[in-house]
């Protein structure tokens, strides 16, 4: 899915994803406004496949890289709505909030492990196992 507004360059933007099965919709936020919403009646395949983030799995992690930083990744076992995109989105989790399935936070890390603080210890791997597109961490908050 994308969107129609432009994301500014050299500042932190929050972008958030939706599907909501209930109304078979998906919506794109950013920086807590709702920018686009799209029927979607299929939900998002599960299973044992890699989630691909920053990298394109048809081409492999360093065939399309993302160029840019990404702080934290979050996945919810719900839709969630405006007023709580709006709310958290300068907002840092603590990894045991309700309905949370993952957290991938990259500040402070080191290494190519990406730890989950969330509740199912579903860690990741960052670089997509090749040094020279190994990431940078970032150090301070973005928000």
């Amino acid at each position: 899915m994308s969107g129609e507004a432009t994301v500014p360059m050299g500042r932190w933007s929050h972008v958030a994803a939706v599907w909501d099965g209930g109304q078979s919709a998906m919506r794109l936020y950013i920086n807590g406004h709702l920018d686009t919403e799209r029927s979607c009646p299929i939900p998002p395949a599960r299973g044992a496949a890699p989630l691909w983030l920053g990298g394109d799995p048809l081409h492999g992690p360093t065939g399309r890289p993302f160029a840019g930083d990404i702080s934290e990744l979050v996945i919810w076992d719900h839709a969630r709505g405006a007023v709580q995109i709006s709310q958290d989105a300068r907002s840092e989790l603590q990894g045991d909030a309700a309905g949370l399935l993952l957290y991938w936070s990259a500040r402070g890390g080191q290494g190519d492990a990406l730890t989950d603080r969330g509740p199912a210890s579903q860690h990741g791997q960052l670089g997509g196992g090749a040094q020279r597109h190994a990431p940078r961490w970032v150090r301070a908050r973005p928000y």
